[in-house]
């Protein structure tokens, strides 16, 4: 059995290590996920320790390497990404349709993945919202998104010319309906971009309270679940 301190400058160690890694240097951030149905919203949460450019970029689309060196496959939905600044207001949104950044777009329809780059004016937590088209966001967070509650809405994509369509979800709006994957990757990056302090830290701390409690909390008294 360790010594009670030794124990205690272990855990202190950590829970230093897990704070330096949370308030460290930026490094990219890098998201890969699946929807489940048309109306999903996924959300990312980041930090930035000053005012600073921010580049957003998926890659799910027309596929690429991501900046964790993993390679993404084409095939997914056609993303939307959306940019919230700390007070809620949407600070713009885009769908690939102009370019897309360092990915690959579609040779046939001329777009592909999502694309942001732009310089936040303030330091603080921003989100990130990944949509599929046309599932657009209002003026702020809680206007939330016009497709919002209509399941998967991509049936009405659908060729009405094919004899056989193919069923939502994940059918393409600039591809007469053409059967995509929900399959998502977001990549963020900035000089000043920072992820949010680590949900281990809280788990340290939790140890922290455990070691030191009374005996009557100790782990022998805490039933079974």
């Amino acid at each position: 059995m360790f010594p009670r301190q030794t124990i205690f400058r272990s855990i202190s160690l950590a829970l230093l290590v897990l704070l330096c890694a949370g308030t460290g240097s930026a490094v990219p951030l890098s998201y890969v996920g699946a929807f489940n149905q048309d109306d999903a919203v996924q959300y990312l949460f980041f930090n930035v320790a000053a005012p600073g450019t921010v580049t957003i970029q998926t890659w799910s689309f027309g596929g690429g390497t991501n900046s964790a060196g993993q390679v993404i496959p084409d095939g997914g939905f056609a993303p939307v990404l959306t940019l919230i600044l700390p007070d809620g207001t949407v600070a713009t949104s885009d769908f690939g349709l102009f370019g897309c950044g360092n990915c690959n777009p579609d040779p046939s329809l001329g777009y592909g993945d999502a694309y942001i780059n732009v310089p936040l004016p303030e330091a603080g937590q921003y989100i990130v919202a990944l949509t599929e088209y046309d599932n657009l966001p209002g003026s702020t967070l809680s206007d939330g998104f016009s497709r919002s509650g209509q399941g998967n809405f991509t049936a009405e994509f659908a060729n009405p010319y094919d004899p056989n369509p193919p069923q939502a979800p994940f059918l393409d709006y600039w591809g007469d309906g053409a059967k995509r994957t929900g399959s998502w990757a977001v990549d963020i990056s900035g000089d000043e971009v920072m992820t949010p302090e680590p949900a281990s830290v809280a788990l340290v701390a939790v140890g922290l309270v455990l070691l030191f409690a009374p005996r009557r909390f100790s782990l022998r008294r805490l039933p079974r679940v």
